[in-house]
């Protein structure tokens, strides 16, 4: 399987060619909310040097397992906090100029990965010369709670 890198705003990912096309797994978009940053709003990801590997899918975020999930046989997925992170597929990193799909995945908030194989955006990046792009995005509390103090 060759490789392909590209540059991001914070450092070289290199992902791999498969078949006709060029896919990135696990490109952090923000930086792991953990910690001191559970409840707090979304921040940048750190920059890195060198060039990270983008193979392999990011983690799904914490869930309780869901009756969907188990009959589609996808509740043995990888969970963890630092969840913050996007599958991509593009037809070619050349100078093109290509619309880009954005896949949110559901679940009520609550459930679900955009890096389920379920929501592989191969084909639609091949049929349609689309950049796909999924998305793993913090759920429950732990992304939509709001601690904010209420304005009177």
């Amino acid at each position: 399987m060759r490789n392909a890198s590209v540059e991001t705003r914070s450092g070289m990912v290199r992902g791999a060619v498969e078949q006709d096309l060029v896919v990135l797994r696990g490109v952090p978009f923000g930086a792991a909310p953990a910690d001191s940053r559970r409840f707090e709003p979304p921040a940048r990801e750190e920059s890195w040097t060198g060039v990270r590997e983008a193979c392999v899918a990011g983690p799904a975020a914490p869930q309780r397992g869901s009756m969907v999930m188990r009959m589609l046989g996808l509740d043995d997925v990888a969970q963890d906090e630092d969840c913050l992170a996007l599958q991509i597929w593009t037809p070619g990193l050349d100078a093109r100029r290509r619309p880009v799909l954005v896949w949110l995945h559901g679940g009520g908030f609550t459930s679900g990965a955009g890096s389920l194989p379920v929501f592989d955006g191969a084909r639609l990046a091949r049929r349609g010369d689309v950049v796909v792009v999924n998305v793993n995005y913090r759920l429950g509390a732990l992304g939509f709670l709001d601690l904010g103090q209420p304005e009177l």
